[in-house]
């Protein structure tokens, strides 16, 4: 995408960015989220990296070599994590 990863194009706009695109952003980011999830995948690798910002300053994820896919019921949880 034209302005690439999300982490070297925040580091380079530092300070430039107003509240409104950040949160922009993030709103994006859930979104993709939410969609992978719907689908039933897990990302496993969500970072600044992994996201990329196009033209129009939308935030899509990317690199989903580490992505799952997952059945509701094939989970389990931890009583004492710690």
């Amino acid at each position: 995408m034209e302005n690439g990863c999300l982490l070297n194009y925040l580091r380079e706009n530092k300070g430039k960015l107003r509240k409104e695109m950040l949160l922009s952003v993030c709103q994006d980011i859930c979104e993709g989220m939410e969609y992978l999830e719907r689908n039933g995948y897990i990302h496993r690798d969500l970072a600044a990296r992994n996201c990329l910002v196009s033209s129009t300053c939308i935030v899509k994820i990317s690199d989903f070599g580490m992505t799952r896919s997952f059945n509701v019921g094939s989970f389990y949880r931890r009583k004492n994590a710690f």
